[in-house]
């Protein structure tokens, strides 16, 4: 399941450069399980301790809404979305964060 998931975040990846928790729901149209979100994000730190991808917290600019996202390492998200004025902002999460939720 893990190496289903870091696939298909690669593959979300090579066309935008970088991926939110939410584009990898199972359906991203219904509120997510908790589990779903949990192995969405052990996965993409799994990915990030082997240094194929950078962390991200996006947090929504209208409500309290925040998520985990990854990109790849060397692109920064942040400054990309504050570019175009996205409707989020991103903060990097380094990676010796030990924190669970976003």
């Amino acid at each position: 399941m893990l190496e289903e998931l870091e696939q298909a975040i690669r593959d979300k990846l090579k066309h935008a450069g970088w991926a939110a928790m939410r584009a990898l729901l199972t359906d991203p149209s219904e509120d997510p399980a908790e589990d779903e979100v949990r192995r969405i994000e052990d996965a993409m730190r799994s990915m990030a301790s082997k240094g194929e991808v950078a962390l991200w917290k996006l947090t929504y600019k209208y409500g309290d809404l925040s998520m985990m996202a990854v990109s790849t390492p060397d692109m920064d998200l942040g400054a990309d979305l504050e570019q175009r004025g996205a409707w989020a902002t991103a903060e990097r999460i380094p990676l010796d964060a030990h924190q669970k939720d976003v």
